[in-house]
């Protein structure tokens, strides 16, 4: 099975998530986090499922239930999540 890794900023997205709906709602910060988990474990079944977007292989998954979509990219046997953005954010690669 594929190995996930999450990136030094995507770390960071999900610490900002985090501290953003903590501020609101902590049950809602804690489904957050989970469904964004479950989205990147998803991609272990289906790595090339989102599409392409930008250079470098680069693809993005929408985590259902939240406006928030993972970048990520397929090396070998591994999915490096490399953001974890708010979909209305520019995101958009250069």
């Amino acid at each position: 099975m594929r190995t996930i890794f999450w990136s030094v900023p995507a770390e960071a997205d999900l610490g900002g998530i985090d501290d953003y709906w903590l501020a609101r709602d902590g049950e809602r910060a804690d489904r957050r986090l989970d469904r964004v988990e479950k989205a990147a474990q998803r991609l272990r079944h289906v790595p090339e499922g989102g599409p392409l977007v930008g250079r470098e292989n680069m693809r993005k998954w929408r985590v259902a239930g939240t406006p928030y979509i993972l970048l990520y990219r397929v090396r070998g046997e591994a999915i490096e999540i490399l953001r974890v953005h708010h979909g209305a954010q520019d995101w958009r690669p250069e």
